[in-house]
């Protein structure tokens, strides 16, 4: 209940004893704690005012310019008033509050001018002056107070001349608010010392909730919001829905939101995009996400105009840009280029891809690692990049609604692809700033830049030579009880479940290898277990020739060849070589290298080759191998007393000890006098390095050539970058035709893959083919090379 009290009402005398104004005036002013500020505006003019063409200017600390300006809207009866607060003002100001806005936040320094048409009518303050503290001094001033115009005055056009306020105003306690919505005793309800209702709830602005900070100011705070429903997800297990401010209820601080997220935590009622609702409920923030929960929802009306988008372009300046429209509707784009699907892995389990204003890539791709480069290339990333989501919160959707029509392995969305702009709710839950869809999603995905294609055909000749580098992601055709090499420990078998998943793995694996018609595969993660008719190498073989229907295709049977068991070690994979005995031929015995004497990466396998018909001096040698991972862990492990650790310079774990394996091979094959003829050397594989990372540049040191440029072998969150590899010796680099990194594999969606995990039964159909796309998660290597 609010009272005016008569002892002020008398003191302040009536307006009807002097003349009246022919326009609008500011009639009180109110600087008191906290957020509580508010100006009324008196119309003492003898008709209505229409306010269209009035504003008001906030000018701060004696700025030349305006810090805040506020276009007012509406209409003023005679002997009316019309306050203006700020948006988080006490609701006992809030009560009498006409508007709420942010030009409302002055201090006693501060100049407001009220502006007809750009005139100026009234003023507090004087321009281009900051007076220090305050405009007047402690009796009456505009620091702390409340400051109510005597009567008779009218408005102080003249906004640079002095400004004394204790001529025309008197000066009231720090938080003083029982006169401010009547002026003199007009302009409201109120008419003496009797009582009066309250009116309805005050409406909070949104803006005001969301503030310009990161998290609201207003947390725990009971508020009632009038705005439209912009996105509904309360069937999809978020159990809410947005609602932004009407365009013509926001205010014009570009850094404070419109949007708000409404949280019911049990059940939302029905509701349609572009509902007027009023939702009273506490403001609370959750993984940073500002919302009201525990809301009372009414509909007020229904098919209103959704807000107009707000423009947004990659890269931002700031991730406060993405916080600044938290909860609105945006277009995001990226100026003149058009957006870049950067990852799509997750697309099957979360609905989620990645975009961003170019094709990110790693690093240590491009860059030596460096702590204080990478700590920028990281927050670089943050600007230019953010998730896309589906708008649903539980994973492994039935229906994948990226791309448009429905994801399927014919109708696939890949790394690369292009988009002009994306329409969408700024979201912000999972630890980061995310794109939610509307009602409509129709992403128009272009997939020029980055089409699916097949692999070159060559015309093979006895002069010319094929080398894969393949990464078969766990091929294991032991489901149960698998052992690190024969007779080893046991251990967790990888790759497919069962026999009905190994078969659709083996059909796709397959199928790439004959595509790319290699003499020599080298291949990084079969199952470690032998070389007997059951072991994975031999399954790999024979299915190889049954599909070309010759028996054309052998394995290097190493242990056979050293007269030992194991050759290779006892980690759960191995790498391996399979060629085409019809076109090369192996010279002497294999070579397997162990580069560590910790197990940490796994040895080298090293084989000599003729080509059938060649000279003595076209025989080559391939060395195969698989470094360590930049995900494993050499924390116990120390180099020339440097402690193999993440140093957070781009370079992950295990740096150390990969570079060691560089320096390890290069120095065997260089002094091995088994190797003879060894000019023409292949090193190749996945050395789970980037190319400007020490043990590329080690190998490079030792002599080879590292032939794949501007090019990428794998995806990992989002950025690109090569960790497999065809070096080169230098005697065998001006002999390379060309090396091709075909992009089969690691920009499709991992759900494309032959797993029946994570899958309904019908997505076991629709989301498998037998083709080459996404046979593993590494790209092949293909070198071509002409003696």
């Amino acid at each position: 209940m609010r009272k005016i009290t008569l002892a002020l009402s008398m003191l302040l005398g009536a307006s009807s004893a002097f003349a009246t104004c022919n326009d609008l005036f500011f009639s009180e002013y109110i600087e008191g704690g906290s957020y509580n500020k508010a100006i009324e505006i008196y119309n003492e003019t003898g008709s209505n005012v229409d306010l269209t063409g009035y504003s008001l200017e906030l000018y701060s600390n004696g700025g030349a310019t305006p810090s805040y300006t506020k276009q007012l809207s509406g209409s003023v009866t005679n002997n009316d008033v019309f306050v203006v607060s700020h948006p988080s003002a006490s609701d006992a100001i809030k009560i009498v509050t006409d508007l709420e806005a942010s030009v409302i936040n002055f201090n006693g320094d501060d100049t407001i001018l009220l502006l007809k048409d750009g005139s100026v009518v009234d003023s507090i303050g004087q321009l281009n002056v900051d007076p220090g503290t305050q405009f007047g001094n402690s009796t009456v001033g505009t620091k702390d107070q409340t400051l109510v115009r005597n009567s008779g005055y009218c408005g102080r056009v003249d906004a640079s001349s002095n400004f004394d306020p204790s001529l025309e105003w008197l000066s009231f306690a720090k938080d003083t608010f029982s006169e401010l919505g009547s002026h003199n005793g007009n302009g409201g309800e109120d008419n003496g010392d009797e009582d009066i209702e309250e009116p309805l709830p005050s409406i909070t602005k949104i803006h005001a909730i969301q503030g310009s900070a990161d998290t609201t100011t207003m947390y725990n705070s009971e508020v009632t919001v009038e705005a439209v429903v912009t996105a509904d997800y309360t069937t999809n297990g978020f159990k809410g829905f947005y609602i932004q401010e009407e365009d013509a209820d926001a205010d014009n601080n570009t850094a404070t939101s419109e949007g708000v997220y409404v949280y019911c935590s049990n059940s939302c009622p029905t509701l349609s995009v572009g509902d007027l609702v009023q939702v009273t409920g506490t403001v609370t923030e959750y993984s940073n996400l500002t919302q009201i929960k525990n809301p009372t929802i009414t509909t007020l009306s229904s098919q209103n105009a959704l807000p107009a988008p707000v423009s947004l372009t990659l890269p931002v300046a700031s991730v406060s840009d993405f916080e600044a429209v938290e909860g609105m509707i945006v277009t995001l784009n990226a100026g003149s280029e058009p957006l870049v699907v950067n990852e799509v892995y997750n697309l099957g389990r979360y609905g989620t891809f990645l975009v961003g204003s170019e094709r990110l890539v790693q690093y240590t791709q491009t860059n030596t690692p460096d702590t204080a480069g990478y700590a920028a290339h990281q927050t670089q990333r943050e600007l230019k990049s953010i998730e896309v989501d589906d708008g649903k919160s539980f994973q492994n959707p039935e229906e994948i609604i990226y791309p448009t029509d429905g994801l399927s392995y014919e109708n696939t969305l890949r790394a690369g692809y292009t988009l002009n702009n994306i329409t969408a709710v700024m979201d912000q839950r999972y630890g980061s700033h995310r794109l939610q869809p509307l009602a409509d999603v129709n992403l128009e995905f272009m997939d020029e830049n980055n089409p699916r294609v097949g692999v070159e055909t060559k015309e093979f000749t006895r002069k010319d030579l094929r080398v894969a580098s393949f990464n078969v992601l766990n091929y294991f055709n032991t489901f149960d009880n698998c052992t690190g090499g024969v007779n080893g420990d046991i251990m967790s078998c990888r790759g497919a479940d069962d026999s009905l998943e190994f078969e659709r793995q083996r059909v796709k694996i397959i199928n790439a290898m004959l595509e790319i018609d290699a003499d020599v595969y080298g291949l990084m993660e079969i199952e470690n277990d032998g070389y007997g008719e059951l072991s994975a190498i031999a399954d790999l073989v024979n299915a190889l020739n049954d599909a070309v229907g010759k028996n054309i295709y052998k394995f290097v049977n190493v242990d056979s060849k050293l007269e030992t068991e194991n050759a290779l070690g006892t980690d759960a994979i191995k790498v391996a070589i399979i060629y085409n005995k019809k076109r090369i031929n192996p010279r002497g015995t294999p070579h397997a290298v162990f580069l560590d004497e910790n197990d940490k990466n796994r040895p080298s396998l090293i084989q000599k080759f003729k080509r059938r018909g060649a000279k003595r001096k076209d025989v080559f040698v391939v060395s195969v191998n698989h470094f360590k991972s930049k995900g494993s862990s050499c924390d116990s492990l120390t180099y020339e007393g440097i402690a193999d650790v993440d140093h957070s310079d781009g370079a992950g774990n295990c740096n150390l000890t990969r570079t060691h394996a560089s320096e390890v091979l290069t120095s065997y094959i260089a002094t091995a006098k088994k190797l003879k003829r060894k000019k023409n050397v292949i090193l190749l594989g996945d050395f789970n390095a980037y190319a400007k990372e020490d043990p590329i540049v080690a190998m490079e040191n030792a002599g080879y050539t590292n032939i794949i440029t501007d090019e990428y072998s794998y995806v990992y969150k989002g950025e690109s970058g090569t960790l497999d590899y065809t070096m080169v010796s230098q005697n065998l680099a001006p002999k390379v035709r060309s090396v091709t990194v075909w992009h089969s594999n690691t920009d499709e969606p991992k759900v494309l893959d032959y797993n029946y995990d994570y899958k309904s039964s019908s997505q076991h159909e629709t989301l498998y083919g037998d083709g080459v796309y996404r046979a593993s998660d590494h790209d092949p290597i293909i070198l071509d090379i002409k003696f």
